[in-house]
């Protein structure tokens, strides 16, 4: 069983529409999420997870943690949360990966349903697992 490690980072986006912004290296390109409401931070939470797609990279840091002018769409982009993760399962419509940051931490399911392959933009669910 081989895991691999990547980086992510995980933005509060502050526009006229508030989310969080999941963005996580893998396999050299950066994917991104959006989260509309919170993470999920008790097991079995589940939230929507909008795919946005692939990045050139992370966001670039300006001051206090916030991403720098324009670098990542309008408003202001705070950093909520960064640190690495382990990737436990991948396919085309399924991730499972275990982060280690102060609050991202733990086991979580990036799962595309049925009904979110045929979406214009992939809706995703992520939830928050159960260890092993």
């Amino acid at each position: 069983f081989m895991t691999e490690t990547s980086d992510f980072v995980i933005g509060r986006h502050k526009t006229s529409n508030k989310h969080y912004d999941l963005v996580l290296g893998i396999n050299g390109a950066v994917r991104h999420w959006i989260v509309p409401r919170d993470i999920p931070k008790k097991y079995g939470e589940k939230r929507i997870a909008i795919e946005e797609g692939r990045h050139a990279g992370f966001p670039q840091k300006g001051k206090d943690g916030q991403a720098a002018e324009d670098s990542w769409g309008k408003g202001i982009w705070e950093i909520w949360d960064e640190g690495s993760y382990e990737v436990e399962a991948s396919s085309s419509i399924k991730l499972v990966i275990r982060p280690s940051g102060d609050r991202f931490r733990g086991r979580y399911l990036l799962l595309v349903p049925g009904w979110g392959r045929w979406t214009g933009k992939r809706l995703w669910i992520i939830e928050k697992i159960k260890e092993r």
